[in-house]
This record gives C-alpha cells, sequence and structure tokens, in this order.
C-alpha cells in the first residue's frame, strides 16, 4: 500500500519537486492548502500520512496557523508524522516554537534534493513504529 504524503500550503514547483521524489507506487503526494480541509483528511482516515508542511516566507502564516491547529489535536499529533519543509536553513519565528515542539517534525530546507527528501520521510516514518 502506498504511503500518503500530505503536501500541505506548497507552492506548484515544490508540489511536482516531491512528486518527482517520492514516486508512485511507493507514495501517494496529494495537495492541500486550506486549513479545513486539511484537518478533515487527516482526522477522517485510520491510515496514517506524512504531512509536509512548507513554511516558506510567502505562506508561513497559514503554516503556522496549521500547525497550532494540529497542536491542539492528540489525535493528529500520535497519529501522523510531520515534516516542516523551510525556505532556508534559518532559526524560525518563535511564533510556532510550541506548535513545532509537539509536533517533533522531521525538518527539511529548500533546495529540495531528492535524497534529503527520502531520508525525511523515512525519518518521520519512524514515528509510526513507537508505542
Amino acid at each position: 500500500m502506498a504511503l500518503r504524503v500530505m503536501l500541505f500550503n506548497g507552492d506548484g514547483v515544490v508540489q511536482e519537486a516531491i512528486s518527482v521524489m517520492l514516486p508512485v507506487p511507493s507514495f501517494r503526494v496529494y495537495k492541500v492548502s486550506a486549513i479545513p480541509k486539511a484537518l478533515r483528511a487527516l482526522r477522517g482516515t485510520s491510515r496514517r500520512a506524512v504531512v509536509i508542511i512548507d513554511f516558506s516566507l510567502t505562506n508561513w502564516q497559514t503554516s503556522a496557523q496549521f500547525m497550532k491547529e494540529i497542536a491542539q489535536d492528540k489525535y493528529l499529533i500520535q497519529q501522523h508524522a510531520y515534516i516542516l519543509l523551510l525556505s532556508t536553513d534559518e532559526t524560525l519565528s518563535l511564533q510556532v516554537g510550541n506548535a513545532i515542539a509537539l509536533l517533533s517534525p522531521t525538518l527539511l530546507a529548500k533546495p529540495l534534493l531528492k535524497e534529503s527528501v527520502l531520508a525525511g520521510v523515512e525519518a518521520a516514518t519512524k514515528k509510526f513504529n513507537r508505542p
């Protein structure tokens, strides 16, 4: 069964890059940009997913709000694994520090390299093996 990978708030270029780096049939990559739709998709399934949250300079507020919503839901924290995709490897704003601490996401920085995306998804899925 393909591993579900949700790309939240990513632009078309990021989605295309992730889709190429995580090929079918091993992965099923889909993009969601609206917080309510993403939360419904994550709550509405018992299948685990890796959620890549694009935290770029142009859309960081939406991504920060999404992370805060997830951080308030114990089911979402435990059920899914999270990767935070950064514009650079610079420090994040403290506004989302608490949400990041609760989610324990794997961090990736752009530019995306196939090896780093694959390693990030593999690292994120190790969460599924914990009790």
